[in-house]
């Protein structure tokens, strides 16, 4: 009998039920296959913050009366709409097979939005070979959503209308606030500029401007001379933070038209005779009361051309006067242009040039120098160069080479276009550049004519990508001989600056022949920087029980090395699949707790917080009697006495040198100052201060190997450490066996995607330490929050709830049930006041009562999971 609240969804035949799957079991089903789902109906996340994650799991139950021995499952988009599926993830996507009637499988299902928009997908389960193609589906929503921000503009510039000196001008400056989210506006000021501008006294107040909302602000222009003026308005929002915008004007003479111009000196660029000309511009402007008419621009040398934009101008008004350089004789050329109007205004412009001698035969080169992007040692890339003649006369094409010759870097494949070449004809010419070294290379393309040789330069750049495998070492679950493992991803990375080309996926030589390239790349395929493309892989059941090892290689040209990933497996056999795992509650279960705290120029706010509400935080290990050590180091990895050594010696609760006064130490310890390095490394500060700064005596002995390692990251930057994050975690999972569930990583910083500005805090987003805390199931917190007892407070009880989290040697097959027993007494399964069974740690949780006291045995009885090849 199958709950109301499934959906029975049948692939063939026909089915006597008209209801969901009440009276499964007692109607007669005709169907070859049948699956039963809950939720029965669409599954709604609900909005979600950008960038943030929520989780739903999908219950797909067998109420047919086959065993399918192949399912498939993945998120499809509807209707066409890719980018509205793209947010939705499998987070596991296998039904183990062959799927029993009657049993179950659960497939958790990630939201991450990355757009303010609507999301929906399909997430269909078919059964290859059937006559369905799409046998039973659930359709998936979500609503991404901007966090709430406060943006206000102002207009690219603020122009006042021309004024008469002595005489008062005024123009409006809107503020608009195009944000989410109301903009506090303490102030409207002019920061720069001439004491002409102002602002009108009643809006220079505080004020609120709503989302959407637009508020016009009264500037005040008072010109004291007949010249141009520039300032400077700043809005100041939110007592931390101002917007600007640019204000110009001019000041007009109380009576006729009065021409200016700037400057009233032009070099033109050299040219040469009857082949190429030169220009430079000016500004003429009206400072007088009336107009200027009737203009007129005139040069006293006829190697000058010279003309105006208009043949009048209004007061406050300008146009270009343009000037021309067509040399008809060598050598240096000056001259004097005069600009009149009729009203008897007029000014005078210098014009200075030099004339050269027409060259005998030309070559214009289009692009000159001929640039490659930087390559791949190993590459090859072609580009075309085009020379067009711009001599007076025909010039022949004698010959084209590299002046570098065989030894180059370049190489001439071609040159098309006729041996003559009149005036204004083009021919062109394909190079092709193949870098032997990560390095510069400089040569000439000459194009011989019979006049000589002309040319252009060859430049290009040798590089070497950096590929890199995350993980670059794989953990298999033991495997039961006949089976083989879930398949695990491995993400080919290019960090380096250049594009690589895929020459070869395998496993090496000394690997044992277990393990499976399931999803790989095609040779010759293309790598470009910041690209990622994955490899999946498996391990089978060995006929030999015990341990295997492999390795995954990756070739490239271009790149730097051959890239590996190191395999670890074992087999099982078929006696061991019933397991029974005993753990020991400790006496005091062991935390050792790190504390990264950003010790730049911005942070002491945040620094007296953590000093002010440390016993919220350390108030959880009471509850447990917790054996604790609390390190502090800094984000700082340049300085001397930082690069991840702790702040002193670490703080204890135990021992014969257990800490005295713990809060006070703490206090003391935390306030690092604001004095360090502005490239905050707090990731690689962690992993320093548990590897690298290990050996300091202050580091001595603070990470056991028996206890949870808890990181937690103060700061109002983002991470700028080296790496990638994921080599980070990594290299923190490592550091306690490769067991993930023994770290746990929380970071108190800017809000995702849009920082923060609160309560005296301000902070740009932090999303690599976001996307930390995501992998090692962290929590990410605002550093801009009201209540910091609050916030640490959760980080404490998140790393207390860690301590009752115990990892199983195997991964169960949970359709054959899992039994928690401690002391003899069998645990329910309850959320609450029992235990719940974790897939991404593969972990048994205990919760609220059944929260197993100290010195209690567990033994975790279960069937390990058999994925069938």
């Amino acid at each position: 009998m199958f709950p109301s609240s499934f959906r029975l969804v049948a692939l063939a035949g026909a089915l006597a039920l008209s209801t969901a799957c009440d009276g499964c079991g007692d109607e007669q089903l005709v169907v070859t296959t049948a699956f039963c789902l809950s939720p029965p109906e669409d599954v709604d996340f609900g909005e979600r913050l950008l960038r943030t994650a929520d989780s739903r799991s999908l219950v797909v139950v067998n109420c047919g009366n086959t065993r399918p021995n192949a399912i498939d499952v993945q998120i499809a988009p509807v209707d066409g709409d890719l980018g509205g599926a793209a947010a939705f993830k499998l987070l596991r996507a296998e039904i183990p097979v062959p799927f029993v009637p009657g049993t179950q499988a659960s497939l958790p299902i990630e939201f991450r939005p990355t757009a303010a928009r609507e999301y929906s997908a399909d997430v269909v389960i078919t059964v290859p070979g059937t006559s369905a193609a799409a046998a039973a589906s659930v359709r998936v929503h979500g609503v991404g959503v901007e966090p709430d921000l406060c943006d206000l503009q102002l207009p690219t510039e603020v122009g006042f209308p021309a004024t008469l000196v002595g005489q008062s001008g005024s123009a409006g400056i809107e503020l608009r606030n195009a944000g989410v989210a109301p903009c506090a506006v303490d102030a409207v000021q002019v920061v720069q500029g001439h004491a002409d501008f102002g602002v009108a006294p009643a809006d220079a107040g505080p004020r609120t401007v709503e989302p959407g909302e637009s508020v016009t602000i009264t500037g005040s222009f008072h010109p004291s001379a007949t010249v141009p003026r520039a300032g400077l308005v700043e809005v100041v929002v939110g007592g931390s933070s101002a917007t600007s915008a640019p204000l110009t004007g001019m000041g007009l003479a109380d009576g006729g038209c009065l021409l200016s111009v700037a400057p009233d000196s032009l070099v033109l660029p050299r040219a040469s005779i009857a082949f190429s000309t030169s220009t430079a511009s000016a500004l003429v402007t009206n400072l007088g009361g009336t107009a200027c008419t009737a203009l007129t621009a005139v040069s006293d040398l006829d190697d000058f051309r010279v003309a105006l934009g208009t043949d009048a101008l209004e007061p406050g008004a300008s146009t270009t006067f343009d000037a021309e350089l067509v040399p008809l004789d060598l050598g240096a050329r000056a001259g004097v242009a005069t600009i009149a109007a009729a009203e008897g205004s007029m000014v005078t412009v210098e014009l200075r040039g030099h004339a050269d001698p027409t060259p005998s035969c030309a070559f214009l080169f289009t692009p000159s120098p001929l640039s490659f992007a930087p390559l791949g040692v190993g590459l090859a890339r072609e580009a075309t160069v085009q020379f067009t003649n711009f001599a007076a006369r025909t010039c022949p094409v004698s010959g084209a080479r590299i002046a570098g010759g065989a030894g180059s870097a370049f190489a001439l494949l071609g040159v098309t276009g006729n041996a003559d070449l009149a005036p204004g004809d083009s021919g062109s010419a394909r190079v092709r550049f193949a870098p032997g070294a990560p390095a510069r290379e400089i040569d000439r393309l000459i194009i011989d004519t019979d006049g000589g040789e002309t040319g252009t330069d060859l430049v290009g750049f040798g590089a070497l990508a950096e590929l890199a495998l995350t993980p670059s070492t794989v953990f298999f679950e033991t495997v039961t001989q006949g089976c083989v493992s879930r398949s695990v991803e491995v993400m080919v990375s290019n960090l380096g600056p250049v594009a690589a080309r895929l020459d070869r996926v395998g496993f090496g030589l000394v690997s044992d022949p277990i393990f499976d390239l399931l999803g790989s790349i095609a040779p010759g395929t293309m790598i470009d920087p910041g690209q990622q493309s994955p490899l999946v892989i498996r391990m089978r059941g060995a006929p030999v029980v015990g341990r295997q090892s492999g390795t995954l290689e990756v070739d490239a040209t271009g790149a730097r090395e051959r890239v590996t990933a190191d395999l670890f497996g074992g087999t099982a056999s078929l006696d061991e699949a019933s397991v029974t795992d005993v753990f020991s509650q400790r006496e005091r279960p062991a935390v050792d707790i790190l504390f990264i705290v950003d010790n730049s120029g911005s942070m002491a706010q945040e620094q007296a917080q953590l000093q002010a509400n440390f016993q919220s935080f350390i108030g959880f290990t009471a509850q447990l009697d917790i054996d604790f050590h609390i390190g502090v180091a800094t984000t700082d990895m340049d300085a001397a006495g930082h690069s991840g050594i702790l702040r002193g010696p670490y703080i204890r609760n135990t021992g014969a040198d257990a800490t005295i006064d713990i809060p006070g130490t703490f206090a003391q310890q935390v306030a690092v100052g604001t004095s360090g390095s502005a490239t905050e490394e707090g990731l690689a500060a962690a992993v320093a201060a548990i590897t690298s700064a290990g050996g300091h005596a202050n580091n001595d002995g603070f990470l056991r190997d028996d206890a949870l390692l808890s990181v937690v990251i103060v700061s109002d930057e983002n991470d700028f450490s080296p790496g990638d994050v994921a080599s980070y975690v990594e290299q923190l999972v490592l550091a306690k066996d490769g067991d993930p569930s023994a770290v746990l990583l929380s970071a108190i910083a800017g809000d995702v995607p849009g920082g923060c500005s609160a309560n005296g805090n301000s902070a740009t987003a932090a999303d690599r330490y976001l996307d930390a805390t995501i992998l090692l199931d962290g929590l990410f917190l605002s550093v801009c929050t009201p209540d910091w007892g609050q916030t640490l407070q959760q980080v404490g009880t998140e790393t207390f709830n860690a301590l009752t989290r115990f990892v199983l040697s195997r991964t169960p097959d949970q359709a054959q049930g899992i039994t928690v027993m401690v002391n003899g007494e069998v645990v329910p399964q309850d959320d609450t006041s029992g235990w719940v069974f974790d897939d991404a740690s593969n972990a048994i949780q205990f919760r609220g009562d059944g929260i197993p006291d100290a010195g209690d045995v567990i033994e975790i009885s279960y069937i390990a999971e058999c994925v069938l090849p």
